[in-house]
């Protein structure tokens, strides 16, 4: 995925500085793009915003558009190559959206939360099913986007709906209705489709069981990178 800018705009600069815009989140300036994405490559943004929970995301979001101030968002920025050149709109990054939410076998994380990390929380509560994805890159919400999978399994199998901000609401979207086919999903599509957490209905399962299944992955990928 990769996306394309100019300069820095002024009025951006003056909109961003005239609002207490610190009220929607963490504020930096003069970012180096490079520490935001694992190819390390990139310009420079004027601003990055991080959120401090879902609902301020929104908020921001409402006086982005509002201003037409560009904006792109990321997560651990593992499948984005950024252009050399400085952003003149403002990035997002959803690192405060980290929670999760767990309730007998169902499960609500937010978008923002490393995969691994999500995969080592489940299986510290016995609970199964996703433990094959645990190495994968990235955030839960780039992985929902690419339905990404490893070994059999996807992040799709045990997901129930997922959470957007679509036109400056939050809406929950049925997992029938995402589109979900091998690394695709109607988010693919459909940039107004925000991504902010989802639900998953997983297995009671053992965690030595799972603990064992993940060693053994790592194995294997290291294995496999030591023939290129």
């Amino acid at each position: 995925m990769t996306f394309c800018y100019s300069f820095f705009s002024f009025n951006v600069i003056i909109l961003i500085e005239g609002d207490n815009v610190q009220e929607y989140g963490e504020v930096e300036n003069n970012v180096d793009l490079k520490i935001y994405n694992t190819y390390k490559i990139g310009g420079r943004a004027k601003y990055l915003v991080k959120p401090y929970d879902k609902n301020k995301l929104l908020l921001l979001l409402k006086y982005l558009r509002s201003n037409n101030i560009k904006y792109f968002i990321i997560g651990k920025g593992s499948n984005i190559i950024l252009p050399d050149e400085n952003y003149d709109g403002v990035i997002i990054l959803l690192n405060n959206l980290n929670n999760i939410d767990i309730k007998d076998n169902m499960v609500y994380a937010e978008a923002g939360i490393p995969l691994t990390i999500l995969v080592q929380n489940l299986v510290n509560n016995n609970l199964g099913g996703l433990e094959n994805l645990s190495g994968i890159p990235g955030t839960l919400g780039g992985a929902i986007v690419q339905n990404a999978g490893c070994y059999n399994t996807l992040i799709s199998d045990y997901l129930e709906e997922v959470t957007c901000i679509i036109n400056n609401e939050i809406k929950t979207i049925k997992k029938e209705d995402c589109n979900f086919l091998y690394r695709d999903s109607i988010f693919k599509y459909n940039k107004n489709m925000i991504i902010i957490g989802a639900k998953f209905k997983l297995i009671n399962d053992d965690k030595e069981r799972m603990l064992s299944i993940i060693k053994e992955n790592m194995q294997k990928r290291k294995l496999q990178s030591s023939f290129f």
